[in-house]
């Protein structure tokens, strides 16, 4: 009977340790890739919106050297504030779902009153005009390309809404089965009470070093500063957000190591003393 239930003991504490893993997993995955509040954060920190701005500059002159305008005429036509603004309308619809309402106007009427500076007091023929319209439209779909990256932002918005609605219904349940787990494994250990403590100190310790090993592993295997997607800006957003996560992964591993190595060191002290006693 006794080996039966140190048996049952041991599956109990392998399944406490896996739901203990994923529950780290899940809250993480919350607090992070999930969170729009944090993504936003995290384009500030990496000064996302001055890269993104560049970008757009940029892909302007990919257009002005074949328009043969001048090339002060792309110069001042859109602000960091205002790409800034729009790249939240954007995150805000990966998220939320918001309507999305990229406002060209702007950009349309400071980038003609340039070019009618630039091309003041001469005669201008309707195929020069149909010229500038075209050029214009350009530029337009140019800032909108260059800005939005992706044209799956609804697609986007369904997968995270599906998988944000079962993480937050994954939370729940494991932290039910966590603690059910927690006082089966206690309960199991009969009226030795400290040895299921023993026991748990074991989990949280195994847990532990497991966050600790994927830490190690994951920065040996993936060289996360070279990861590159889309556009710098981008790129250094997601290798932000990336060490966050290994960060979060080996501090709870800490964390989790620490408190493991104190339930089993006080609860053997407290068996050790019991066992003076009797």
């Amino acid at each position: 009977m006794k080996i039966v239930l140190n048996i049952i003991k041991y599956i109990v504490l392998i399944i406490l340790i896996i739901f203990l893993v994923a529950t780290i997993a899940v809250n993480i995955a919350s607090s992070t890739i999930l969170s729009k509040e944090y993504i936003l954060k995290k384009l500030d920190e990496t000064n996302y919106y001055s890269t993104l701005y560049s970008e757009v500059e940029s892909s302007f002159e990919n257009y002005i050297y074949q328009s043969g305008l001048d090339e002060d005429v792309i110069k001042n036509i859109v602000t960091e504030e205002e790409i800034k603004q729009d790249t939240i309308q954007i995150i805000n619809n990966l998220y939320s779902k918001e309507v999305v309402n990229i406002d060209v106007s702007k950009i349309e009427n400071r980038l003609q009153e340039n070019i009618d500076n630039s091309l003041e007091g001469q005669n201008i023929s309707n195929a020069t005009k149909e010229s500038i319209k075209q050029f214009i439209g350009q530029i337009t779909n140019a800032y909108k390309d260059t800005i939005v990256h992706t044209k799956y932002e609804n697609s986007i918005n369904n997968i995270l809404t599906k998988v944000t609605e079962y993480v937050e219904k994954a939370k729940t349940i494991l932290l039910v089965a966590d603690v059910v787990l927690i006082v089966l494994l206690l309960l199991l250990s009969a009226k030795k009470i400290v040895k299921g403590t023993v026991d748990l100190g074991i989990a949280i310790l195994g847990v532990g070093i497991f966050n600790i090993a994927v830490n190690v592993i994951v920065n040996a295997k993936v060289k996360i500063d070279y990861i590159t997607i889309i556009s710098d800006g981008f790129s250094m957003t997601i290798r932000s957000v990336l060490h966050d996560i290994m960060n979060i992964i080996n501090t709870s591993g800490i964390i989790l190591v620490i408190v493991g190595i104190i339930i089993i060191f006080i609860s053997n002290v407290l068996i050790m003393k019991k066992k003076q006693e009797e």
